[in-house]
């Protein structure tokens, strides 16, 4: 039997953590700090930014949407 591809909760921490890290940092030195390679760190924040892309944003208040939740809000 294979890995879950159903992610945990750590794996949602983990995912945040490197995109707030990278939004700081870039996702270089982002992925240095989470002990990734660069090349996972670049891909991941591509992945990352290109399904965000394709998802329309449904909320109506500028309040709510990307960029509304203060810095780290997951924690």
């Amino acid at each position: 039997m294979g890995r879950s591809t159903v992610p945990t909760r750590d794996d949602d921490e983990r995912d945040l953590e490197f995109l707030d890290l990278a939004a700081e940092l870039g996702p270089t030195k982002a992925a240095k700090r989470m002990g990734w390679g660069r090349g996972a760190g670049i891909g991941f924040r591509s992945r990352v930014l290109a399904a965000a892309e394709a998802i329309p944003c449904k909320f109506r208040r500028k309040c709510n949407q990307d960029g509304g939740m203060p810095a780290g809000w997951w924690r």
